[in-house]
């Protein structure tokens, strides 16, 4: 992880791809093939190439492994599943929506945030995680709290905000798309804070009821009206947008993977919640790093 390097035999970082760890949500996929004795590296669904052309077991078992240092590390190991893989299950037996799984290397994964849960059967209670008694009907929140997808809405809007209120002061939250799906609505995502006022029921979308949003298709802003104002890049794919919120100033600044797209809006009042508004069938995303 800190080097980005490979290992094999000894104790020695041998250079390979890209480092990673250092920001939470990093996912990284083994694929490996004893037909071709490769084993290859994906980080956050981009091959890091082969790493070793020596992979033959033998016969012998081999397993998933890591290594860690740090005092608090945690990981998670994902699950990987197949076309005949059944839903994983909510508490009292009901089951997660049937939806497409992110693609990462051609293994299927199911897109789990960082945060571990205690009880895998019921819900995580996260201080910040999506409300579920303010989202759009299509929409379904994972076990974890913090990860939200669609489960099908003909590529309408589908919205919902998040637990955690911010009033005063500087705050910041990060949204990662986990699963990033074509749809004919050209705007795709709307990422953003919505007053808490705000009821993904009535409109969905970013924009509306005097909420503040930054669109993904078109890299523009909306506020208030629905129309795409001029504003930064455009996001998709697994990408990360961050929003920073200054009450001092009234300002609201998003940030497309690290990299800002200068100040959005002058005009934050009152309290706040994160929100995101998503269309096509299969889109997830996850919010984190909330301060």
């Amino acid at each position: 992880g800190g080097t980005g390097g490979k290992c094999y035999n000894e104790a020695k970082s041998i250079s390979f791809g890209q480092k990673w760890g250092s920001k939470v949500g990093d996912v990284v996929t083994c694929r490996s093939s004893i037909k071709t004795k490769q084993i290859e590296f994906f980080l956050n669904g981009r091959t890091q190439g082969v790493a070793f052309d020596n992979f033959a077991p033998n016969g012998r078992n081999v397993f998933a492994a890591v290594s860690i240092t740090a005092t608090g590390s945690r990981l998670r190991l994902m699950e990987k599943v197949t076309p005949r893989s059944k839903p994983p299950m909510l508490n009292n037996n009901v089951q997660m929506p049937n939806m497409p799984m992110p693609n990462i290397g051609g293994m299927n994964i199911i897109p789990q945030p960082p945060p571990p849960q205690t009880v895998p059967s019921q819900m995580t209670n996260i201080k910040y995680g999506w409300d579920q008694n303010l989202k759009s009907p299509h929409l379904a929140i994972f076990p974890d709290g913090v990860t939200v997808t669609n489960k099908g809405s003909n590529d309408t809007w589908q919205g919902v905000v998040s637990q955690m209120i911010f009033s005063s002061g500087r705050h910041s939250f990060e949204i990662h798309i986990i699963n990033d799906i074509k749809t004919s609505n050209q705007w795709k995502y709307i990422f953003g804070v919505a007053p808490v006022s705000f009821d993904p029921k009535r409109t969905a979308w970013l924009g509306s009821q005097n909420s503040w949003g930054y669109i993904g298709g078109t890299g523009g802003k909306c506020h208030i009206q629905g129309k795409s104002i001029a504003y930064g890049k455009r996001y998709g794919g697994q990408d990360r947008i961050k929003c920073v919120i200054d009450f001092n100033k009234r300002s609201i600044e998003f940030f497309r993977n690290d990299k800002s797209q200068g100040i959005a809006f002058n005009n934050l009042t009152g309290a706040v919640r994160p929100a995101v508004s998503l269309t096509g069938k299969g889109a997830a995303v996850r919010i984190c790093n909330v301060q």
